[in-house]
Order: C-alpha cells, then structure tokens, then sequence
C-alpha cells in the first residue's frame, strides 16, 4: 500500500509540476492581452504581400477551407494585388491564442512529421515574445503583419486606395448592407456551421481527415480532440449549441435565404462588380458547396437556391480557373 501511495503522489506531483511548466512556457508565447498591439493601418503600396493560411487542398474547393482566409485571397483575386500564399501555422500571427496541446506538440517536436498537416503548429517558425498567437489568416507587407479578414481588408484599402480594381460602394445604405453581410457570413453563418464541421461527430470525421490524414494516428485523435471540445465550449458561449440540429439547421436555412434575397438577380451582391461584401459571401457559400463534407444538410440547403450557386460557380471560373485547371476540380 505504501509502494502504491508513492508512486501515485509521485505521478500526481510530476503531473503537476509538468502542467505549470506548460502553463509557464504559454504565457511566454501568448503574453499578456493587455500588450496587444492595435492593428497597423496603413503600408506601402510597393511592399510585397504575403498572405498565411489554410491552403491544404479540400474537397473541391477552389479556395482556403477557411471561410476567413478564403475570404481574403478572394479580396485579393477581385483587387487584381499580385501577392504570394503560404500554407502555413499559427505561429507568426499577432492574434489568438496558442492552445496547450498544440505547444505541448510544438515543444515535443512531433508536428513536423508530415508537411501537409506539420505547417499548423511548424516547429521551424519563429514566436514573438510579445505573444503571437493563432489566429488565421495573417498577412505580411513590408514590415507590417496583419491578422483578421476585417482589418487586413481595411489596411489594403487604405494602402492601395483608388489602385484596387474592387471599389466598395459610397452610399451609406449599401455600404450599411455589405457590412451586414459580413458580420452574418463571418460570425453566424461561420459558428453554425462549425456544429457541423467539429462538433457533429456524424460529420466531424471529414474534418478529421481532410486536415490531418498525414498525421500520426494518436497526434491526429488528441489534435481532433482539441478543436472540439474548444469549438464546443466556444459555441456554447456563443449560443449556438444551446439549440438542437434541427433548430441550427433552420438558422442556416434563414440566413441562406437572406443571402438570396439580397442576392436576386444581380452578377454580385451590391451591383455589378464585386465587393469586401461578396469576398465574404464567396469564402462561406465555397466551403458550404465545395468542401466535401456531404454527411451534413449543408450543401443541399445552399442547391435550394440557384442564384447562390451561380454567384459561387461564377466567381470560381471568373477568378480561380488558374487553381481550378491545376487540379482538375470541376463545378
């Protein structure tokens, strides 16, 4: 009995120390919130853009299987802004916070066994004292980085101005709806569909293996595990897992038909040419169609309206043929 005691108060005070070093070490990397720095807003317009995200190839999608940074390579697609794209991680990014089990990989050195999955916690990139975290995408120009669609929208618009080829409408009721449409497609819409991405373990499995095929068996469980229960107790917070799937169902339903109906009949959701606004609509409506996760009611909800999958299939050709034709994806 005594031997067991031991060795149980000696796991326990291991364990223990073990957590807090951990704990110690994410400080390090995720600093202090209250030394975030406001983001710049404004470059050179001779600066080269580097744009860092989710660009794992998906299902059939054309663009990022994030919704965000999808969104923003779309924006950059529509502002004809040459730049470059890195199918990188977290580390790097001025903003979020760098979860325990992806440190606890980071520190082990078990993330870069395979590159299409070992680029989201890289081992070789550099953390920031001042606590870099996770969140995607992030966007280099010149000296400045960028994290958040919002703001990497508004830094290129004030950065490049009337050199855009996109021009966002001037008056102030159009300009009202794009924002409209931008908050329901990156805020509702996106945490709606995370139920069914991460949480629904009917579906969840897709995501599982479009991420992390490459890794090891137990590093792809724990990585899983992670994203979900996260995911889940965010949602929570957010209201969204208060509801049954019928009832979340019905959310995506409504705001789908909301989309069609500012939609209409136009080329784009403004007018003729495209806008921050259909950037947005473009990096959720692609991953509720194209990303392959058909053991959801998704995709057969967003059919149910032919303008939204016209409006996706002409952005698709219009400006990722070039993506498109490399891998042989058809509509």
């Amino acid at each position: 009995m005594k031997v067991f005691i031991t060795i149980l108060l000696f796991t326990l005070l291991t364990a223990t120390a073990g957590y807090l070093f951990f704990l110690r070490q994410q400080k390090q990397f995720t600093g202090n919130l209250g030394t975030r720095e406001t983001s710049p807003t404004k470059g050179s317009p001779g600066d080269k853009i580097v744009l860092t995200g989710f660009f794992t190839p998906v299902g059939k999608l054309a663009g990022s299987v994030s919704p965000f940074t999808n969104k923003i390579e779309t924006y950059l697609r529509f502002a004809g802004l040459p730049h470059r794209t890195e199918n990188g991680g977290f580390a790097g990014s001025p903003k979020g916070r760098v979860r325990f089990l992806f440190l606890l990989l980071h520190l082990l050195h078990l993330d870069s066994r395979k590159p299409s999955y070992g680029n989201l916690v890289s081992r070789h990139c550099k953390y920031q004292p001042a606590g870099h975290g996770m969140q995607l995408p992030w966007m280099q120009h010149g000296q400045d980085i960028v994290a958040d669609s919002r703001f990497i929208v508004k830094y290129l618009q004030n950065t490049y101005g009337s050199q855009l080829k996109i021009q966002e409408p001037q008056d102030a009721a159009s300009q009202a709806i794009s924002t409209l449409i931008q908050r329901m497609c990156e805020e509702h819409m996106y945490f709606t569909s995370q139920y069914h991405r991460m949480v629904n373990r009917k579906a969840s499995g897709w995501f599982q293996n479009a991420l992390f095929k490459d890794a090891p068996g137990w590093q792809s469980v724990l990585i899983m595990y992670a994203f979900r229960a996260g995911r889940s107790k965010q949602l929570r917070y957010q209201g969204v897992l208060t509801n049954s799937e019928t009832d979340i169902n019905q959310l995506i339903g409504d705001d789908l038909a909301a989309l069609s109906s500012i939609l209409d009949d136009k080329p784009y959701f403004l007018g003729s040419s495209p806008s921050a606004a259909d950037a947005s609509a473009f990096g959720t409506l692609e991953n509720y169609l194209y990303d392959g996760n058909d053991d959801t009611p998704i995709p057969s909800m967003v059919r149910k309206y032919s303008n939204l999958v016209r409006f996706v299939d002409s952005v698709r050709a219009d400006y990722y043929s070039d993506k498109l034709q490399k891998a042989g994806k058809s509509q």
